[in-house]
C-alpha cells in the first residue's frame, strides 16, 4: 500500500470520517431545499468543532474536517477569517477574540471582493475614516460597486468578518489595512445598524454554500479594532508603529485560501479519476488495459501533486514563521514568491481538475445523475478558473517574474527564491552557449533526468521568450508588446515553469520520507512519479526536439513510448493498493451500492413542493400580467 506519509496525513482524516459518517456526502443531499441544507451545514461544523474541542487531533487535519463539502460556507471561518486575524493581531487582540473563535461563539468570514474590483487589493474601495472625536472608525462601502461579493458563509452565518479597507487617519491616506468587525447579532443573527448583508442567490456550483454580500454606511467601529501587529494605533489616532508591508502582509491570508483551493483542485481530480475507474472496470464491454492505463496515467498525475501541495503547504509555514519572528525582510520576499507560487498552482491544478471533471462526464452513462457527485464536482470547480484572479491572469504574474530572471541572468545577477534553479544557465545566457541536447534513444530516463530535462526545456522556452518580448519592446510600447503580441506564449510558458516546479517539489517529498516507508511503497510511488515525468516529455516533445534540448529524430520517441508502456506495466499488478491508498471514501464521490430509490423519493418532497409553490406563483402571476 501507497504509505500515507508520502501524500500527506489523510489516513487519520479517513479514520474520522469512518467514525462519524455524518461528515460524508449523503447520496440524498442533492434533494434537500438550501434551506435544509444550511441546516444541514450547521450540524456537520458543530460535528467538526466538537472533535477539535474535544480529541486531541493534529491540526493539519482541521482544514479537512472544516472545509468538507457539507460544511459549506462554515470552512472559511477556519481556513480563511481565523488564520487572518491571528496573523495580523497583536498579542492584546488575539487574546481577547481568539479564544471566542475557537469555541465558536464568533463564526467569522474574509471580506475581500468586491463587486468591481474582483480581490485586487490595491483596487479596493471601502473606506475606514479615523474620527478624533469619538475615537472610533467611521466605515463605508461608498458605491454599490465597492460592496463586499462573494465571501462564503457571509450570507447566512457569518456574525464577524476581517475586511481590508483603504485607511485615512487625520486626513492622510495609510493605505490598506486589516479590520475586525461585527455584522450581526451574535444570538439573533439580525444585522447591526448600517449593515445590509445577506445571500447572493444563485451561482455556478457551490449550492452547499451561503456566499454574501456586504453593504456598510457609516458603521462606527473602536479604534483598536483595525489588526495591529504591523500598523498600531492609540486612541487619538497617533501612528506608533506603521509598517508599509502591513497590507502586503495581510494579503497572506488570501494566499491560505489560493493554497487551499490548490490542494481542493488536487482532490476534485482524485475524486473524478477514481470514479470513473470504479465504474468503467466492472463494464463488461470496457477494455480493461486501457481502463487501467487511463487511471494510472491520472493517478501518476494526481499521487505526485499531491505531493507538491505539502511542499507549498511548507511554504506557507515559512511565511508564517520568518513573520512570527518579525524578520519583515525575510517575510517580503518569501511572501513575494509564495503568491507567484500559489497564483500558478491554483490557475494550473484548477485547469486539470476541470479538465478531468469534464472528461468523466462523457465516460459513463451514469455521470450526469446528480447522486455521483459528478455534476456537482464539475459545476463547483468551475468558477475556481476565475475567482481569487483569473487564471491567464494569476499566470501572467509568474511569467513577468520569469521574463526578470532571464533579465537578472543576463546582467550576472544571482537569484533567489523559487527561481535559483536558473542561476546554472548564467554562462548560457551571456556567453550564448548552448545545451546539450538529451538524448531519448540513449540517455537514462530517471527522476532526476527527467525533473532536469524538464528545467532545460522551461529554461530554452524562457530565454526565447524573453529575447522576442525584448525585441517587441523596441517597436511597440509595453502594453502592446505584452497583450497583442506574447501574451499567450507568456502563459505557456509560466505552465511550463509550473510543470517542472511541481515535478521538483514532488521529488524533494519523495525523497524526504523514503526512508519512512515499506518497499513496496516506494517501488509504487517512485514508479508513479516516473510515469508522471514520462508523460510530461511526451506532452513538450515537440517543443522541446524544436528548442534544441532534445534530440531530433532516430528512435527516441518510440523509446519514450515504450518506457511508459514499461511503467505502467509495473504498476498494473498494484492498482488496487493505490486506489486503496487515497484516502476517499466510495460514498464521498458518488458510489452508492444497493441505495433504496424510495429514500430518494422522500427526500424530494421539500423540493418538489418548493418548485411546485414557485410554478404556481409564476403561472398565476404571468396570467394576471397577460390577462389571460
Amino acid at each position: 500500500m501507497v504509505n500515507q506519509s508520502l501524500i500527506g496525513p489523510y489516513a487519520e482524516l479517513e479514520r474520522i470520517y469512518q467514525e462519524n459518517r455524518a461528515l460524508l456526502i449523503s447520496p440524498y443531499t442533492h434533494f434537500l431545499t438550501f434551506k435544509d441544507i444550511l441546516k444541514k451545514n450547521v450540524a456537520t461544523y458543530k460535528l467538526t468543532q466538537d472533535l477539535f474541542q474535544n480529541k486531541d487531533l493534529d491540526k493539519d487535519l482541521y482544514g479537512g474536517l472544516a472545509t468538507v463539502n457539507n460544511a459549506g460556507g462554515l470552512g472559511a471561518n477556519g481556513a480563511l477569517f481565523f488564520p487572518t486575524l491571528y496573523m495580523l493581531s497583536s498579542d492584546k487582540q488575539r487574546a481577547e477574540w481568539c479564544p471566542d473563535v475557537l469555541a465558536g461563539r464568533i463564526i467569522g468570514g474574509y471580506a475581500q471582493t468586491e463587486m468591481a474590483h474582483g480581490s485586487d487589493i490595491q483596487s479596493l474601495q471601502t473606506t475606514a475614516v479615523f474620527d478624533p472625536a469619538t475615537s472610533t472608525f467611521v466605515l463605508n462601502t461608498p458605491k454599490l460597486a465597492d460592496c463586499k461579493f462573494w465571501p462564503g458563509g457571509m450570507g447566512v452565518f457569518n456574525t464577524h468578518v476581517v475586511m481590508p479597507a483603504r485607511t485615512y487617519i487625520h486626513g492622510k491616506n495609510h493605505g490598506i489595512q486589516t479590520f475586525f468587525i461585527q455584522i450581526r447579532d451574535v444570538k439573533t443573527f439580525e444585522p447591526l445598524e448600517g449593515i445590509e448583508v445577506g445571500d447572493i442567490g444563485a451561482k455556478l456550483g457551490f449550492r452547499s454554500t451561503d456566499n454574501g454580500y456586504l453593504r456598510i454606511t457609516n458603521v462606527r467601529i473602536p479604534w483598536n479594532h483595525i489588526l495591529m501587529r504591523f500598523f498600531e494605533i492609540n486612541e487619538k489616532g497617533e501612528v506608533l508603529v506603521e509598517n508599509a508591508e502591513s497590507a502586503r502582509f495581510g494579503y497572506g491570508g488570501m494566499l491560505n485560501l489560493r493554497n487551499h483551493m490548490v490542494r481542493v483542485g488536487v482532490i476534485i481530480y482524485l475524486r473524478a479519476a477514481i470514479w470513473s475507474y470504479e465504474v468503467a472496470k466492472n463494464q463488461a464491454m470496457s477494455d480493461q488495459n486501457l481502463v487501467a492505463s487511463k487511471f494510472l496515467q491520472r493517478m501518476a498525475f494526481a499521487i505526485s501533486n499531491s505531493m507538491m501541495t505539502v511542499k507549498l503547504r511548507e511554504f506557507h509555514s515559512l511565511f508564517m514563521k520568518v513573520l512570527a519572528a518579525n524578520d519583515i525582510k525575510a517575510a517580503k520576499a518569501v511572501l513575494s514568491d509564495l503568491h507567484l507560487m500559489t497564483a500558478g498552482f491554483k490557475s494550473y491544478i484548477s485547469w486539470k481538475a476541470i479538465q478531468v471533471s469534464r472528461e468523466v462526464l462523457g465516460e459513463s452513462s451514469q455521470a450526469n445523475l446528480l447522486i455521483t457527485e459528478r455534476t456537482w464536482d464539475y459545476a463547483n470547480v468551475i468558477p475556481q478558473a476565475t475567482y481569487e484572479g483569473d487564471n491567464s491572469v494569476l499566470q501572467q504574474q509568474l511569467s513577468r517574474k520569469l521574463i526578470k530572471y532571464i533579465e537578472m541572468l543576463m546582467q550576472g545577477r544571482e537569484i533567489k527564491g523559487i527561481g535559483e534553479c536558473f542561476n546554472i544557465y548564467t554562462k548560457n545566457v551571456q556567453e550564448k552557449v548552448g545545451l546539450t541536447p538529451f538524448n531519448l534513444e540513449k540517455d537514462d530516463l530517471t527522476l532526476e533526468s527527467i525533473g532536469k530535462l524538464l528545467l532545460d526545456i522551461t529554461f530554452k522556452n524562457m530565454s526565447s521568450n524573453a529575447e522576442r518580448f525584448m525585441m517587441l519592446i523596441g517597436e511597440a510600447d509595453l502594453p502592446t508588446a505584452w497583450n497583442a503580441k506574447v501574451q499567450t506564449d507568456l502563459v505557456h510558458m509560466s505552465r511550463l515553469f509550473l510543470i517542472y516546479q511541481g515535478y521538483k517539489y514532488s521529488i524533494t517529498h519523495f525523497k524526504e520520507v523514503e526512508s519512512k516507508t515499506t518497499k513496496l511503497a516506494n517501488h509504487i510511488a517512485s514508479n508513479l512519479l516516473l510515469l508522471h515525468g514520462l508523460l510530461k516529455v511526451k506532452q513538450f516533445y515537440d517543443i522541446g526536439v524544436l528548442l534544441g534540448v532534445i534530440v531530433r529524430g532516430g528512435e527516441g520517441y518510440g523509446r519514450l513510448m515504450s518506457e511508459i508502456r514499461k511503467t505502467e506495466d509495473l504498476l498494473k499488478p498494484h492498482i488496487q493498493l493505490i486506489r486503496d491508498s487515497i484516502s476517499i471514501d466510495d460514498q464521498e464521490i458518488g458510489i452508492f451500492k444497493d441505495f433504496d430509490s424510495s429514500l430518494i423519493q422522500e427526500n424530494a418532497k421539500p423540493t418538489r413542493a418548493l418548485a411546485s409553490n414557485i410554478e404556481k406563483d409564476f403561472a398565476f402571476n404571468f396570467a394576471k400580467m397577460s390577462k389571460l
